[in-house]
């Protein structure tokens, strides 16, 4: 099974109630409500389109990249127009293994425009990256009418398709800003695309293990997925919702929402200092958690690893400790 990895750089889609583009909403998104588009709450993302190659020659070339080549696709869905975008794919360095394929959406245009962007691209294809980049013709994947969940069918039939005729083995992974973003998180949230692959569960993994790694815990067991325990003490604060149990992906934006480490969470604590006193024995599921949080943290911190301590008694044992850190560092600052 394919790992995706979906990283939303920006996304610029807001309306006011009143109808008018709020601040940084994005190009042209005033006219994607329009009178055709469906009913707030339709169902999408049963019937997926088609992407056929047109053989024309892309209009705007290679680009920059090395070892690259364009083609014009078309990708048709049902009850909406069809759509064209040229693809540009980068093969990846022989020399290196294969790791995967990256798709790159811009709002409009292509990824690759500035010297930072391809730079950065062309050191990812080094190291064993194929790189795609899809740039919209024909108006771009908000030109409607159906409104912008409807629409939003061609970027998941082109992903879908790229995963099956362009990707030749390891990660598929996405990326998207602007509106980029906008038609990434629509094929996610309304076309269901976490359905043909694992949502980042390979890169938590492996992050998870270069933590373990700087442990006395054995990276090789598995200490980075939650037991049934640990899920039902998280369910019991959307009971009677129970997500985890589940494993439902429709609850993965409000997790993420309510995560220590979410997008708004405060990681600088000004003038108070963080000092996190740890069994050096505790190998839960934890301690990853503990340490991922802990690294997070870019104001004043400390971490102690108290020896021979699990983690149902590091209260007890590390008491010492903890009476040493209040009595050194409980003051007014």
């Amino acid at each position: 099974m394919v790992r995706l990895t979906a990283v939303v750089l920006l996304v610029a889609f807001a309306c006011d109630p009143a109808g008018g583009s709020q601040p940084g909403s994005g190009e042209g998104l005033a006219d994607a409500g329009a009178p055709d588009s469906a009913p707030p709450g339709a169902a999408f993302g049963s019937v997926l389109g088609q992407v056929s190659l047109t053989g024309e020659p892309c209009p705007d070339g290679t680009g920059p990249l090395a070892s690259t080549a364009c083609q014009v696709v078309e990708v048709s869905c049902p009850s909406i127009a069809p759509a064209r975008a040229q693809l540009r794919t980068t093969a990846a360095a022989p020399s290196a293994p294969s790791r995967g394929t990256i798709l790159f959406s811009h709002g409009n245009g292509w990824y690759d425009a500035s010297v930072e962007t391809s730079s950065m691209m062309a050191e990812l294809a080094a190291e064993g990256f194929q790189i795609v980049q899809r740039d919209w013709l024909d108006g771009g994947w908000l030109a409607g009418p159906g409104g912008p969940a409807a629409l939003a069918c061609r970027y998941a039939t082109l992903l879908t398709w790229i995963d099956e005729e362009i990707r030749r083995d390891g990660a598929l992974c996405a990326t998207g800003d602007y509106l980029g973003a906008a038609e990434l998180g629509f094929a996610l949230s309304r076309w269901k695309r976490g359905e043909i692959v694992d949502l980042g569960d390979e890169s938590w993994q492996d992050q998870c293990q270069e933590l373990l790694s700087a442990t006395s815990c054995d990276p090789a067991v598995d200490r980075c997925a939650y037991a049934d325990s640990n899920r039902l003490v998280i369910d019991a604060a959307y009971a009677p919702d129970a997500p985890c149990e589940a494993r439902d992906p429709a609850f993965s934006g409000v997790l993420l929402a309510d995560s220590i480490l979410s997008g708004d969470a405060v990681r600088d604590f000004g003038a108070a200092r963080l000092h996190q006193i740890l069994g050096a024995d505790d190998c839960s599921p934890a301690l990853p958690d503990a340490l991922l949080w802990f690294d997070a943290v870019t104001s004043a911190k400390q971490q102690t690893f108290v020896p021979g301590v699990g983690h149902d008694h590091v209260a007890i044992a590390a008491a010492a400790t903890l009476r040493r850190v209040m009595e050194e560092e409980c003051v007014v600052r």
